[in-house]
């Protein structure tokens, strides 16, 4: 009999970060995928820093969703970012 962890399509060689653990860091989106859960709508993002190291993000602030669904409207990804926390929201530069 097989193992469960012996299947599945994503990519799980590490943990996804939140945006905490890249806030002010240069990052480029590379792409990203939306995901319906508990709490409301979230992405997953696939990022590259300045090492050229590949990130997986996790987030589900409302000005970066809203940002990231017109940057792949408009054919604009994959786009530089930096993520800054402002009170309790979170920016973009």
């Amino acid at each position: 009999m097989g193992r469960l962890s012996e299947f599945g399509t994503l990519d799980r060689s590490g943990r996804a970060l939140r945006l905490d653990d890249i806030a002010g860091q240069e990052v480029t989106v590379c792409s990203f995928r939306l995901v319906e859960g508990q709490f409301g709508e979230y992405a997953f993002m696939d990022c590259t820093n300045e090492k050229d190291e590949l990130l997986h993000v996790v987030t589900g602030a409302m000005f970066v969703l809203d940002a990231l669904k017109d940057a792949q409207a408009k054919g604009a990804l994959p786009i530089n970012a930096m993520f800054v926390k402002s009170g309790r929201s979170w920016m973009i530069k």
